[in-house]
């Protein structure tokens, strides 16, 4: 019997250690209003990192905002490259084709139970913001800042 409860135990401890832990994003970007948020999502695992190549599509999932404001709940079990991308951040070139320019999508890494907040503003040309929670995230929105013009400059060259 002593037998069948450590197994038991043994077993309950492997389950709580392998479940998917719940990371939260929420933010507000003043001039999306109701906008449809895209995001894609790769494991930076390295068993895991070799996994998304040549014709594999990464991870997707979306939410729509609420007059700017979102959560995003993503039950990942370790570090995450995230990029998130408002519908408003969609370009289209003259021949019809379209793409998500870089100057309009929030770029981050997610580790274990972190919880990211997002606070920005969508202009025409790009997207500005700023992440609490994470001071790498921080650090990498301020970063993007400092290049931010190259990123639009690349945009209007390419449409």
């Amino acid at each position: 019997m002593k037998t069948i409860y450590t197994i038991l135990a043994a077993f309950l401890c492997i389950s709580m250690i392998s479940c998917e832990q719940k990371h939260t994003i929420t933010g507000y970007i003043k001039g999306i209003g109701n906008d449809t948020i895209y995001g894609i999502h790769t494991s930076l695992h390295p068993d895991s990192i070799n996994r998304y190549r040549g014709d594999t599509e990464l991870p997707s999932f979306k939410t729509v905002a609420k007059n700017g404001k979102f959560t995003i709940d993503l039950p990942l079990n370790d570090l995450q490259m995230i990029q998130l991308i408002p519908g408003k951040g969609q370009v289209l070139y003259p021949d019809g084709n379209t793409y998500w320019a870089s100057s309009k999508t929030i770029d981050l890494y997610i580790t274990p139970n972190e919880q990211i907040n997002i606070s920005g503003e969508f202009f025409p040309d790009y997207l500005s913001y700023s992440i609490s929670g994470s001071e790498l995230n921080s650090q990498l929105a301020e970063y993007k800042k400092t290049y931010i013009h190259l990123l639009v400059e690349n945009t209007n060259t390419s449409t």
